[in-house]
């Protein structure tokens, strides 16, 4: 806000509001702020997340089916970030570590 002193608020589609992080860490297993926006550092670090997992996807050596099931699985990932960030990551990290093991 100008002048105020505030910190900015960004909303996004899914209702999603985010605000800049006051100490420019990530904070593990926090959910949204008491005022239902989340640390945009943390979003944007899991969307990065996303967007490596996708190119991951497009690159993998794998049948069809595979790929297409990684890539439903990534859309419902993503999706469900706006509801529950927490378990969307985890989600997120169980599918990077199938990726990692199929090389």
């Amino acid at each position: 806000k100008p002048g105020g002193g505030g910190r900015s608020v960004i909303g996004l589609p899914g209702g999603l509001r985010l605000r800049p992080c006051a100490s420019g860490e990530l904070v593990e297993g926090a959910e949204a702020m008491s005022d239902g926006t989340m640390d945009a550092q943390r979003f944007l670090a899991f969307n990065e997340r996303l967007k490596l997992a996708r190119e991951r996807i497009g690159d993998a050596n794998v049948h069809g089916e595979k790929r297409a099931g990684w890539q439903r699985r990534l859309i419902a990932i993503s999706n469900g970030a706006t509801e529950n960030m927490q378990k969307a990551e985890a989600q997120l990290e169980r599918l990077e570590a199938e990726l990692e093991r199929h090389g």
